[in-house]
């Protein structure tokens, strides 16, 4: 197994209502992406993956929920552009942690 990448020593300054809104969306999506992959080895909600199961009310309420706490967030230009800054640190930390497994 390769080594984990050091993770980097430092405090989000992302909102925290929008942050937590962001990562609970994003683990809800990713879920979806992983719930497919899965499939392919024999995994599914009834057998080895059940974490990754769909919400029983679908993905549409919690995309539209999502989208109206993003609406509703108030933020300040610069706000905007830290929680914007954060979105997009995130993926590339999760990028780099899916490169440094599969590499």
């Amino acid at each position: 197994m390769a080594p984990r990448p050091s993770r980097p020593a430092r405090r989000s300054t992302c909102p925290r209502p929008l942050a937590g809104s962001t990562w609970r969306r994003g683990r809800t999506w990713g879920a979806a992406l992983l719930r497919k992959e899965v499939a392919r080895i024999g995994l599914s909600d009834h057998h080895g993956a059940r974490h990754l199961a769909p919400a029983p009310e679908g993905p549409a309420a919690h995309w539209r929920a999502f989208v109206a706490e993003l609406n509703a967030a108030e933020l300040t230009p610069e706000e905007e552009q830290r929680a914007v800054a954060g979105a997009r640190a995130a993926f590339e930390r999760v990028r780099s942690l899916a490169d440094a497994c599969f590499a």
